[in-house]
């Protein structure tokens, strides 16, 4: 009995044993199915999270171009089209969202790719891109001091004192007694260090940027011509300024772009301003209008970078002309005359005007007997002559526009100009001019206007010194590109966290303390979109 009971034990365990792996196998098969479907899952979410977020760069990336020509042209064409605007891609969708009023300094284009909407496996992803605004400074009296530091001379927002202003309201700057500069700066670092609101933070630009600066500024300015002044004068934008905490120009480190205008260095007296006796700028010494980009160094001293003459005076019947004037036909053919020779008595200009003959080196006859005029073709005239920036008898067009593109970028030596890596700075800089003229090419930029579209208003300068060693971004000096871009490195962003300095300003050097005779209207400022933020992702 005992044997049938050992016997029947063996059978039971057995069975129990065969039920327990029974049930061990079906629960790993359930867990392996489990784990094969979670992860089939994980992996879905984590592909549908993919596509919805290139949906969403997809929109962000359409819009950004749009409305970023909007901003720069200073309409909302496209800004007020595509806000709330959905578009529908295979697999999903994307949704715009604009806002452009939270903040002055930057638009929000916010861009929302969605997959499988109203499913269980719906999902989002957000991309956000910050697009900046420019500042555009109308000087106003009641926010001049807010926004700008006087550094030297003296300088505020008005709407009275002379012709250009006509009520409007603009910058006026006068030199202080017993000096002949004025110069003001753009009060971007606030008080305790803050950035200063409403306008763009340098300091945040500069930090999102890897330590670099880059930006766009631009001006208007007019000279008062009345009671015979205006002989000299350098008026226009600093960049890269650096005043050492002091109001003395004389230490001043910067760069600027200018409009310069002097008479030759025959005509000097004790009373020709100091700063354009400084022998960098003899070349240019003629009488004429030149736009120049030049340094000012801590010792005091100037260095001329390059210069283009901008026009030339258009000839005029029953006038006096001496020898070594200058002069265009008064319906320009790409050509300038200089006297070369006059009568007995001087040189006096018919009543009509002489046929322009076009061979370089070639004469032409004007006014007659004692008072004989003879007029050499001296070559034809650069990109900017005649380009309504100067009158036909030869001052500056009151308001005209000088536009500066600074790009700062890290290069591997002082002789790259590719500058795609490295550690060693450089500034890639290019001027602009524009003019409110009916006659100005591409098409008259009046003042009241701001925008950044340099094809549709400016001219690059056409620079034709090079009497500092500069080289081009592109190009050479004897087979230049269409646009001129100077590389220069003396002054760059370096510390820019620890310095803080002013960085920019608007200049005015003159000829004699002035009582408000230089005025500058339609300032602005432009920093890089695609510095300020790039894009950031909201997961949903």
């Amino acid at each position: 009995m005992s044997g049938k009971l050992l016997f029947k034990g063996r059978e039971g365990s057995l069975l129990i044993g065969l039920i327990v792996t029974m049930v061990i196998v079906s629960i790993a098969g359930a867990a392996t199915y489990y784990l094969t479907t979670g992860s089939s899952i994980t992996e879905l979410f984590k592909n549908n999270n993919l596509k919805a977020y290139y949906l969403a760069e997809s929109g962000a990336r359409y819009a950004a171009h749009l409305v970023q020509s909007d901003l720069d042209n200073g309409t909302t064409t496209y800004i007020n089209a595509l806000n709330n605007k959905s578009c529908t891609l295979s697999p999903g969708q994307f949704t715009l969202t604009i806002d452009n009023t939270s903040n002055a300094a930057y638009l929000l284009l916010k861009s929302v790719g969605t997959l499988n909407s109203g499913s269980w496996f719906e999902t989002k992803r957000e991309v956000v891109y910050k697009l900046t605004k420019s500042f555009n400074e109308p000087f106003d009296p009641n926010t001049f001091s807010k926004n700008w530091d006087v550094i030297s001379g003296h300088a505020d927002a008005a709407t009275q004192g002379g012709v250009p202003l006509s009520g409007d309201t603009g910058l006026r700057e006068q030199a202080q007694s017993g000096s002949t500069v004025s110069v003001v700066a753009l009060k971007w670092d606030g008080a305790g260090g803050t950035p200063n609101p409403g306008l763009p933070d340098l300091l945040s630009q500069w930090n999102l940027s890897g330590g670099l600066l880059s930006y766009a500024l631009q001006v208007k300015t007019a000279i008062n011509y009345q009671g015979g002044k205006g002989s000299y004068y350098m008026v226009g934008l600093s960049f890269r300024l650096n005043t050492n905490n002091n109001t003395n120009p004389d230490d001043d480190k910067l760069y600027g772009v200018s409009y310069f205008k002097s008479l030759p260095p025959s005509a000097d007296t004790s009373q020709t301003p100091a700063w354009v006796k400084s022998s960098t700028f003899t070349p240019i010494r003629d009488g004429f209008v030149y736009a120049i980009l030049w340094m000012h160094n801590s010792d005091g001293s100037f260095t001329l970078l390059d210069y283009s003459l901008l026009g030339f005076a258009k000839w005029h019947k029953q006038t006096t002309y001496i020898v070594g004037d200058t002069v265009i036909p008064t319906t320009p053919n790409g050509y300038y005359y200089k006297c070369t020779a006059v009568g007995s008595q001087g040189g006096k200009s018919s009543n009509n005007e002489p046929t322009w003959g076009t061979t370089v080196g070639g004469a032409t006859s004007d006014g007659g007997g004692s008072h004989s005029i003879t007029w050499t073709n001296m070559g034809t005239v650069d990109n900017q002559a005649n380009s309504g920036i100067v009158t036909a008898s030869g001052t500056l067009v009151d308001w005209s526009a000088l536009a500066v593109q600074v790009d700062e970028k890290y290069c591997s030596n002082s002789n790259d100009t590719n500058c795609n890596n490295g550690t060693y700075r450089r500034n890639f800089i290019t001027v602009y001019t524009a003019s409110p003229d009916s006659s100005a090419t591409p098409a008259p930029y009046p003042r009241g206007t701001i925008s950044w579209n340099y094809s549709s208003y400016f001219k690059s300068v056409k620079w034709s010194g090079h009497i500092s060693g500069q080289q081009l971004a592109s190009g050479s000096w004897s087979n230049p590109p269409a646009v001129e871009t100077v590389l220069d490195s003396t002054f760059t962003s370096a510390n820019f966290d620890t310095i803080k300095p002013v960085e920019i300003g608007i200049h005015g050097y003159y000829d004699s303390y002035s009582n408000n005779d230089m005025y500058f209207d339609d300032f602005a400022l432009k920093l890089p979109s695609n510095a300020i933020a790039g894009s950031y992702m909201q997961y949903y």
